[in-house]
């Protein structure tokens, strides 16, 4: 049974995406996955249950025989060189020593620091892959940043065996700015937990309404984390506008609001991930009002898998890992397509419609991304 130590970037108590549902399916289909990540010093805003059992005060968490969670302190304010070195050392050695005692067949990275955290021994032992989920090199940040972020990622694209791209457009990106051959890269998309975004178990569990609707008309909805790249204003354009509507904004906030919002403006925060699809379903539009930016486009996007998998109209921006969407998203690329969108969707939809819908989600199952992800576990 091969065994594989998955690095991520994200904490397993936060929103539960791609480096979760990974390691979960991996663990279903025979491989031994240890989820190595580190966590936050306080709850707050930066740890999520992900069902109403979940105990995040515990660092060390079993969740089956075959997949066990290790979470780990660091000093804050880790930008400061010092405090970054100090950390990198302590990580380090509790990877040497995980290594030491579990013989991993496998260590996926997913972040181009992470690549601090392996030492001579462990490179040496083990088969290292890159999980690429974003541009991280475009993110907004300093000269001095990127440039260290730049030649990390260039360290640990020549260290690995197999390399990952959740995109096409990362792909594109790592090939072009490493100059890795195309071959050498392998995409495999994101997708969507079909055991937990299923319309068949909402319709058998009795569910009291989670959204409120204090006028006549629809609700409308973006679920995911509230940051820069989340269109604010063309959001507040439009409650302003369809002002009969409800529009509900649901997860963590990492931005400052604006003082004064429509009225018709919900932010109800961050809800367990067993409760998104009872929120998908009782919404009547489902939205992904990005900004364009080089990361942006570089994401393909889980939220529209789970939005589909529940049947909803969805209104998404529009770029070329949206594209792939357009048979079953409306796409749009200026406020007056938004507008039009909403003004038209929300209403009476065919079952054909629907199930169209649906079709499209369960061909794009974490469980067959992690069969993808498999084939190069051998």
């Amino acid at each position: 049974m091969k065994r594989v130590l998955y690095i991520s970037l994200v904490d397993w108590y936060w929103i539960k995406q791609r480096p979760q549902q990974l390691c979960e399916q991996l663990s279903q289909l025979d491989y031994c996955v240890d989820y190595f990540c580190i966590r936050a010093w306080k709850n707050n805003n930066k740890v999520q249950r992900h069902s109403k059992e979940d105990d995040t005060g515990l660092n060390k968490i079993q969740i089956t025989n075959k997949l066990r969670i290790f979470r780990n302190h660091v000093i804050p304010k880790g930008k400061y060189t010092l405090i970054n070195n100090i950390n990198g050392l302590y990580l380090r050695m509790k990877i040497n020593q995980l290594v030491n005692d579990n013989a991993y067949d496998f260590i996926v990275v997913t972040h181009p620091t992470q690549v601090l955290y392996l030492s001579k021994h462990v490179k040496q032992k083990v088969r290292i892959i890159y999980d690429c989920m974003d541009s991280y090199k475009d993110f907004p940040m300093s000269k001095q940043s990127k440039y260290r972020i730049i030649k990390l990622e260039k360290k640990v694209v020549n260290i690995v065996t197999t390399i990952i791209a959740s995109s096409a457009q990362i792909k594109h990106n790592l090939v072009n700015t490493y100059n890795i051959p195309t071959e050498q890269i392998k995409v495999i998309n994101n997708g969507v937990d079909i055991s937990n975004f299923n319309i068949n178990k909402l319709s058998q569990i009795k569910n009291d309404k989670l959204l409120n609707r204090s006028r006549n008309g629809r609700k409308i909805t973006y679920i995911g984390t509230i940051s820069s790249w989340v269109d604010i204003e063309l959001i507040i354009d439009a409650a302003n506008f369809f002002k009969e509507d409800t529009f509900y904004l649901i997860g963590p906030i990492d931005i400052d609001l604006p003082k004064k919002l429509p009225i018709n403006i919900n932010f109800t925060g961050s809800k367990r991930y067993e409760l998104i699809p009872f929120y998908i379903d009782e919404s009547d539009i489902l939205l992904m009002p990005f900004k364009l930016s080089e990361v942006v486009k570089s994401v393909n996007p889980v939220k529209l898998y789970e939005y589909l998998a529940i049947g909803k109209d969805v209104i998404a921006t529009r770029y070329s890992e949206t594209l792939k969407f357009s048979s079953v998203v409306y796409l749009y690329s200026s406020k007056k397509e938004f507008y039009k969108y909403i003004n038209t969707l929300g209403k009476q939809k065919s079952k054909k419609t629907v199930q169209k819908r649906i079709d499209f989600a369960q061909k794009n199952s974490w469980q067959s991304r992690a069969m993808d992800f498999a084939k190069n576990l051998r």
